[in-house]
């Protein structure tokens, strides 16, 4: 036996399979009217309709009207479950598009990240290069007075620029 509250909403649901329900909350409620589950219904007591005819009163018209309903509805349920393989279908292929997807995002990042790394190497190197190139050059310092570079006319070379910044300059 079931109680019932003395004030409850009444809602009452468009019919499905099944019985007819109505809302138990009290009247002004927020929210819907039942939950994903269905517990805030109660089932309506029905009255069962009396013009039906039983099994064995049925007439060969009404007969073949319920078969040929039972091939309409199976032909809907065909449909369907043609409809939902194909949807199944889809979202698998959708699944394994995205996994690939995942993996070329993933595959460009470490490429990307290589680059970065190898780029900042690089740069390092031409700044340690320049830095070299900076330093050889302030050895061989211009003799103003007498033409020459000074650390080199200690091994004959005379000549300014020295054979070392010609080099350097690509003007050998």
């Amino acid at each position: 036996m079931t109680i019932q509250p003395s004030e409850h909403c009444g809602h009452q649901p468009d019919p499905v399979i099944g019985q007819p329900t109505e809302c138990v909350l009290r009247p002004g409620h927020s929210g819907s009217h039942a939950d994903h589950n269905g517990m805030r219904w109660w089932m309506r007591k029905t009255e069962q309709p009396t013009d039906r005819p039983r099994v064995d009163q049925l007439t060969d018209d009404q007969l073949d009207q319920l078969y040929q309903r039972i091939d309409e509805l199976t032909a809907l349920l065909q449909d369907a479950e043609g409809d939902r393989d194909s949807w199944a279908r889809d979202a698998r292929q959708a699944g394994a598009e995205a996994d690939q997807l995942r993996i070329q995002r993933h595959t460009y990042r470490r490429a990307w990240n290589s680059a970065k790394a190898r780029a900042r190497k690089q740069h390092t190197r031409a700044e340690q290069a320049e830095a070299a190139i900076a330093r050889v050059r302030a050895l061989h310092q211009h003799q103003p007075d007498a033409d020459y570079c000074d650390l080199c006319s200690n091994h004959g070379d005379t000549t300014w620029p020295c054979a070392t910044l010609r080099a350097l300059d690509g003007t050998t």
